[in-house]
């Protein structure tokens, strides 16, 4: 299909999230922070219920790390390299292949997380992403959710991605996202993919 152009609506990243399928994912958090996405907000159906059962967080384990910053950009905690690389190193040693960045006040001021990213490539991790490259916006849980998100079902969608641009020497492909918009192949991720539509259903070509 050398001239073709092939939309598809996948629901690989649903799948992979409802049957828990996705990466072995380390999150990387200011130091103190590290259980704020598994803690979440504490909403419950049952508000005065002693035994509450939470879902497994995606993440596997957790790095907490120094590089905190102030809302004004103020350096509190000094991010610690060497100690940080160990980390990132024992994490790989224990099976996660991917890593979701989130710091406190990174939407504004995102260099400590594009250091950590450039650590955790160093380290030999196969997919890092930093919060603010995925969703720079107010909100610490909801940003460290999407990221982790992101850490889990991406490299999984990529997977997909290039066993069809395998089988379709040629073709450009696209793919639908949950907002019913099409994406390129590159820039197609795990948390737009949610709830997209039939796995591999092909709409036009």
């Amino acid at each position: 299909l050398p001239h073709c152009l092939v939309k598809l609506g996948s629901t690989v990243a649903t799948n992979a999230l409802l049957e828990r399928r996705g990466v072995p994912t380390l999150l990387v958090a200011d130091r103190g922070l590290g259980d704020v996405v598994r803690i979440g907000t504490q909403e419950r159906p049952h508000l005065f219920e002693l035994d509450i059962d939470l879902p497994a967080p995606l993440h596997t384990r957790t790095l907490e790390v120094g590089g905190r910053v102030s809302k004004g950009g103020v350096v509190l905690d000094a991010l610690d390299e060497v100690e940080t690389l160990r980390g990132f190193e024992q994490a790989r040693l224990d099976g996660a292949t991917s890593v979701a960045i989130v710091m406190i006040h990174s939407y504004a001021h995102p260099e400590t997380e594009s250091r950590l990213r450039e650590l955790a490539e160093q380290a030999g991790f196969e997919f890092a992403v930093a919060s603010h490259e995925v969703a720079r916006e107010l909100g610490l849980l909801a940003r460290g959710e999407t990221t982790v998100a992101d850490a889990y079902l991406t490299p999984l969608l990529r997977r997909h991605v290039d066993d069809l641009a395998a089988a379709l020497p040629g073709s450009q492909l696209r793919f639908m996202q949950s907002s019913g918009g099409l994406t390129d192949a590159v820039r197609f991720r795990g948390p737009n993919a949610l709830l997209s539509g039939p796995a591999g259903g092909v709409v036009a070509a």
